[in-house]
């Protein structure tokens, strides 16, 4: 066959080259120019381009759509708490022992206590403390059930504190808490209660007394009244002080707060 009829075959009468004259063209013959995108089966590309295995370097931009997320609590195994920088967590993620783990316990406790007198009698108390870590706060009223002699020099106390007070150790410490008394007859004056260290039995003060004073009140009135004391002077307070005040069902108050 020659050259002329060669080209004749391929090329057909109108100058249109015809999809049957090129059954097994070489890819290499086609050097330049795009493929139309409708010229490409979605067949051809995929079973060259492995998209299942795609690395994440391969997305450079754009946002996935949130429906394309799968974010399962094994996705995230061993998150760690640096990355959770804002929110909140609700409540019933967390557990209790999760809190109390980091939080020290605060021991608390309430109830009744019996303040006695070293000398005399109380009745009808009505003694009530609160404890709220290593703090008690106690209050009682009451009326004296039975009268203090006249001649009673020891120094007055009230014990029956309803938890041990703190013990000092080594130091010299006078007072781990004070509170106060009102009596009968006392005129509105307030005496001081201090809570020794390690003692229950508070001893009862004039309200500038230096706490280690040993000074007592002495007068030549037989009912040795509280208010013959002048106050402003620094005295520890003997049975016989409170002779007039302790007169059966004559009522007293107290409050007092110190440290366990």
């Amino acid at each position: 066959m020659t050259k002329a009829r060669d080209l004749a075959n391929v090329i057909s009468g109108s100058g249109v080259l015809a999809s049957g004259t090129i059954p097994d063209l070489p890819a290499s013959k086609i050097t330049s120019g795009t493929f139309a995108d409708a010229r490409l089966s979605s067949s051809s590309v995929t079973q060259h381009v492995d998209l299942t295995a795609l690395s994440a370097d391969n997305l450079t931009s754009g946002t996935v759509p949130s429906a394309r997320l799968s974010l399962a609590a094994s996705d995230i195994p061993d998150l760690a708490t640096s990355k959770i920088t804002s929110g909140t967590f609700a409540d019933a993620r967390i557990s209790s022992s999760s809190v109390t783990a980091h939080v020290s316990a605060v021991t608390t406790a309430t109830g009744t206590w019996t303040p006695s007198p070293s000398g005399g009698g109380f009745d009808s108390v009505d003694g009530r403390y609160a404890r709220v870590g290593n703090i008690v706060t106690a209050t009682a009223s009451g009326s004296w059930s039975s009268q203090i002699a006249n001649d009673d020099t020891n120094f007055l106390t009230i014990s029956g504190l309803p938890i041990t007070p703190r013990s000092n150790g080594t130091n010299n410490t006078r007072s781990v808490g004070y509170g106060y008394i009102f009596a009968h007859r006392g005129k509105g004056h307030v005496l001081l209660l201090n809570v020794i260290p390690g003692n229950s039995a508070m001893p009862i003060f004039t309200g500038e007394s230096d706490l280690t004073t040993t000074n007592y009140l002495n007068n030549n009135n037989a009912e040795y009244h509280l208010a013959f004391a002048d106050l402003e002077d620094s005295y520890k307070l003997q049975g016989k002080n409170f002779h007039a005040s302790s007169l059966t069902s004559k009522y007293w108050n107290l409050h007092v707060m110190y440290q366990v």
